[in-house]
């Protein structure tokens, strides 16, 4: 069955309106809104690699084991491995991004939400994302590729098939298997994403 969007662009140019409507086909798609919790806050009590270390346990509780996005002023660094150490701390490692900052840094922490996919790679037709606070979309393959998008708050971002570069050029597995939602507001906010696909 033929699943039918609609992407309608307007520019406004010294009063003169240009309009763009196209309507992307698919057999499959994806809409979710999720509310994800506010980001906690924490320091960086030990630094001993660029991509390792211990963290302060949030007052609020965090879980002992998982996935870490960690914020700081001028900086980030996403998917690192946490888990309770001896000390009672959060360990720290591995991820991607910015070096980890000095010891005794503010950080703030955020757990990513995540939603199991089945899409087939270089099958997205038309992609949409939106975001109360300043957050992250990822799009991840079977092989761990990950696909990352910022979207600023209260903004939103478009990407359909004929656009411009082809986002499935760059996955490397065969199947799209997340999406992956994460922000660093110290208040919950909603993500919202679309995604209309072929999968035959």
């Amino acid at each position: 069955m033929n699943i039918k969007g609609r992407v309608q662009k307007v520019i406004t140019i010294g009063g003169e309106n240009f309009n763009q409507s196209t309507t992307p086909v698919g057999d499959g798609m994806v809409v979710t809104k999720v509310l994800v919790p506010a980001a906690k806050p924490s320091t960086l009590i030990l630094k001993t690699a660029d991509d390792e270390g211990a963290i302060s346990v949030p007052i609020s509780g965090v879980l002992n084991s998982g996935l870490l996005d960690v914020w700081w002023a001028g900086g980030l660094r996403r998917g690192m491995t946490a888990e309770m150490d001896p000390m009672g701390n959060i360990a720290i490692s591995g991820g991607n991004g910015d070096a980890l900052p000095a010891e005794n840094t503010e950080l703030r922490i955020s757990i990513p939400i995540i939603r199991k996919l089945g899409i087939k790679r270089a099958r997205e037709d038309c992609i949409a994302y939106a975001s109360e606070g300043d957050g992250y979309f990822d799009l991840v393959d079977d092989s761990g590729y990950t696909i990352t998008r910022r979207v600023a708050a209260g903004s939103m971002y478009l990407w359909e098939e004929g656009s411009g570069i082809e986002r499935s050029r760059f996955f490397i597995g065969t199947i799209i298997t997340e999406l992956r939602f994460s922000h660093c507001e110290l208040s919950p906010k909603v993500m919202r994403a679309g995604l209309l696909y072929r999968n035959k």
